[in-house]
């Protein structure tokens, strides 16, 4: 981290395509989520269009930074096993779309 950016590893949750870098500027972040950039800290970037009341596509650019705690590596495991246990009791052949839901819900519910 620097004075007027930091480095971050890009993630695309959307698609399989390797992970990259970028150097972001810490005026692209809001004064409230300054002090959450730190090593490891998670942060989401939407980036896109908006599109205005008279049809007017301006590009926009939001980073908002998680505020839940991470998740340990116990804590995922249990929730797999619990995910997978209930989905074990329903007759659903593919099981790889609903699982990471279920996971996550039930991470939320458990921890918070």
């Amino acid at each position: 981290m620097f004075d007027e950016y930091f480095l971050a590893r890009l993630v695309d949750m959307e698609s399989p395509s390797p992970d990259e870098e970028a150097d972001i500027l810490k005026k692209e972040i809001s004064d409230e989520d300054l002090q959450l950039i730190e090593p490891g800290a998670v942060f989401y970037w939407n980036i896109g269009y908006q599109v205005d009341p008279s049809g007017q596509r301006k590009r926009a650019s939001v980073i908002r930074f998680r505020r839940l705690p991470i998740w340990t590596p116990q804590e995922l495991a249990d929730a797999k096993r619990w995910a997978e246990n209930t989905l074990s009791g329903l007759n659903i052949k593919d099981r790889s779309e609903i699982l990471f839901p279920l996971i996550i819900i039930t991470l939320q519910r458990l921890y918070g």
